[in-house]
């Protein structure tokens, strides 16, 4: 399916996830909306070449993960974060 927009893909390759732990992830990214929450857009319990990942489709971030900010830093300031995320 071709679509103009970019999706971020979370794959979880431990296939022994408890599936308890995928929901409670799938439910909070599926419930609450936040300015500082990605978007989610679905999921599925196979990655892209059809091996058993559950894998997570979330919005794009342009500017990178947030984690990745973060161990760039030694130290980030609120206002810094919410840059990071926008």
């Amino acid at each position: 399916i071709y679509s103009q927009f970019k999706y971020a893909a979370k794959v979880r390759k431990n296939i022994n996830v408890i599936f308890e732990d995928i929901y409670q992830e799938i439910h909070f990214c599926s419930q609450f909306k936040y300015p500082t929450t990605l978007s989610f857009h679905g999921w599925s319990k196979t990655d892209f070449e059809n091996k058993p990942c559950y894998t997570i489709i979330l919005e794009y971030m342009l500017k990178g993960s947030l984690e990745k900010h973060i161990r760039n830093k030694k130290f980030m300031n609120e206002k810094k974060v919410l840059r990071c995320i926008k």
